[in-house]
């Protein structure tokens, strides 16, 4: 199963034709709004910009981008726990639905990115304008209550280019993830090929059983006195299946020990070449 578009809505609201895009969150691809508002009004300080101005209204404009900003960052930080979790934990064991993973996390972040940069280049001015009135309201009325009262207000500008920020971080962080997957995959691929190699060995130790019987039936065959009168006895092949299996064992063992001995010798050699270096 294909990875499903996500949706956006645009809003003229905005100094370019295609307008503010308001993002669903990372993994919404039905775009709940109903969602987007319980994430925005999750930060304190947003329903202080709402509710604490007094009966300075926010304007449409100010609104929705400040929702963006707020909706890209919550992407981001969803993005970033995404990435981490397979960088720390499911790249470990890779498997093939981890590369498409990361690809797919790669091209949310770089959409991510380009959207960010969008919204920052067209976004009105009186974003910020009205912003800093609206804090300086919230301030003031604050202070009468409380002359060290400060209240807290970030931009939407401010936040965008935070984001800009991050997601350079985060975009090294996963192509350093990428390169830790090619790396697990071939420590996999090299247990994969040992295992191969100690099955293959066990069928050859196993077919050195069975060489022997099949070198000797195939040259006595059938032809022994016992079964059609032939003037060869069964104890010759007996005999020579013996002599033909120790000759093999024989040859196996001096294989191995042979392998053995050259392996030392070059382990020495190493060892020499190291302390000299």
């Amino acid at each position: 199963m294909g990875k499903q578009p996500s949706t956006r809505l645009h809003l003229p609201l905005a100094e370019n034709r295609g307008g503010l895009v308001i993002p669903s969150l990372h993994g919404d691809y039905s775009h709940s709004l109903q969602e987007s508002l319980q994430r925005f009004c999750s930060h304190y300080w947003h329903l202080d910009v709402l509710f604490g101005s007094g009966k300075t209204c926010l304007s449409p404009t100010t609104f929705f981008h400040l929702l963006a900003s707020s909706l890209w960052e919550d992407n981001l930080r969803l993005l970033d726990d995404n990435i981490k979790r397979i960088a720390f934990n499911d790249i470990r064991r890779p498997s093939r639905l981890i590369n498409d993973q990361l690809h797919d996390l790669r091209e949310a972040l770089v959409s991510l990115r380009e959207q960010v940069i969008m919204t920052t280049k067209w976004m009105p001015p009186s974003v910020q304008d009205e912003l800093e009135s609206i804090q300086r309201t919230i301030e003031s009325a604050a202070q009468s209550k409380d002359p060290q009262a400060r209240t807290y207000v970030s931009y939407p500008r401010a936040i965008l280019q935070d984001i800009l920020e991050r997601c350079t971080i985060l975009e090294h962080f996963l192509m350093d993830s990428f390169h830790l997957l090619v790396s697990s995959t071939s420590v996999l691929n090299a247990e994969t090929e040992m295992e191969q190699a100690n099955r293959s060995q066990r069928l050859t130790q196993l077919a050195f059983l069975y060489v022997p019987l099949s070198f000797v039936t195939g040259i006595f065959g059938m032809n022994v006195k016992e079964i059609n009168g032939s003037p060869l006895s069964v104890w010759v092949a007996v005999v020579a299946l013996a002599v033909t299996a120790g000759c093999t064992a024989a040859i196996l063992m001096t294989s191995k020990q042979w392998e053995t001995l050259f392996a030392r010798a070059k382990g020495r050699k190493s060892d020499v070449q190291s302390s000299q270096g």
